[in-house]
């Protein structure tokens, strides 16, 4: 035969799930619902006459009440969870944040030597790249003037020389604009990695000079329909914005 209790039988002493729990707790609130969406079913899709509406009203009147009251439980039951959930963050919270302040406060300093270092780099470069392009060209202005009185010998030597000292001096070009992590890049003894890398930022020195065209390919749909709702609020629909159809609404309410 078997048990009335599920859980009085083997294996039935694993505790109900939360879910479990709450359903069971709250069957009476849940319980509103099902009767609420019939009668919300047997509602005209259309309102023709006052009586409609407010036949309509109750049904709108006594879910919102059920909404609330579902909703009120929802938050008292996930209060404790909340209240714990704070206790966790503020304990982990001062350490954390003391160990934030040391990452930050010491990347800020290495982030400034590999900066410099960045620099350095692409300055020596660049004074590399001009002394290659001035010996380049001294050896060509050689090579012509050996041509020209004869000494062929001597001007494909120094031709081919220049051939030489022009390609060392577009890898120095190349290294003026190479990227952080080749300027920067470098192992300790221990066999750390230190390297950096190339991002852009920016500072605004004056809002009301920004270029918004500028940054329309960039406005996510949510930022325009936010601005837009800004806009309503201010303007009504006084003030047309092209491409954009302003409408009102009428909202109804029940009480």
């Amino acid at each position: 035969m078997e048990a009335e209790n599920p859980r009085a039988v083997m294996g039935g002493n694993n505790p109900p799930s939360l879910a479990e729990v709450l359903a069971d707790r709250h069957a009476g609130l849940f319980a509103l619902v099902e009767p609420l969406a019939k009668r919300a079913n047997e509602q005209p899709k259309t309102l023709s006459t006052e009586e409609e509406n407010f036949a309509l009203g109750e049904v709108v009147k006594a879910a919102t009440e059920a909404f609330s009251s579902i909703e009120g439980a929802r938050v008292e039951e996930k209060a404790p969870f909340l209240r714990d959930g704070k206790i966790v963050d503020d304990t982990f919270r001062g350490p954390k944040e003391r160990l934030d302040k040391i990452i930050k406060g010491l990347s800020a300093r290495a982030d400034a030597y590999a900066h410099q270092k960045k620099l350095e780099a692409r300055r020596k470069a660049l004074e590399e790249e001009q002394k290659l392009r001035d010996e380049e060209e001294r050896l060509r202005r050689l090579a012509t003037f050996e041509a020209d009185i004869g000494d062929t010998d001597a001007a494909e030597v120094h031709a081919e020389i220049a051939e030489t000292v022009a390609f060392r001096a577009s890898q120095a070009a190349e290294t003026t604009t190479a990227r952080a992590a080749d300027l920067t890049r470098a192992r300790s003894d221990t066999g750390m990695l230190a390297t950096a890398s190339d991002k852009w930022d920016f500072r605004v020195a004056d809002w009301s000079k920004v270029d918004i065209a500028a940054l329309r390919p960039y406005l996510t749909v949510d930022v325009l329909e936010k601005a837009l709702r800004a806009h309503i609020r201010t303007h009504k629909g006084s003030m047309p914005i092209a491409g954009v159809e302003f409408v009102e609404m009428t909202k109804a309410s029940f009480r």
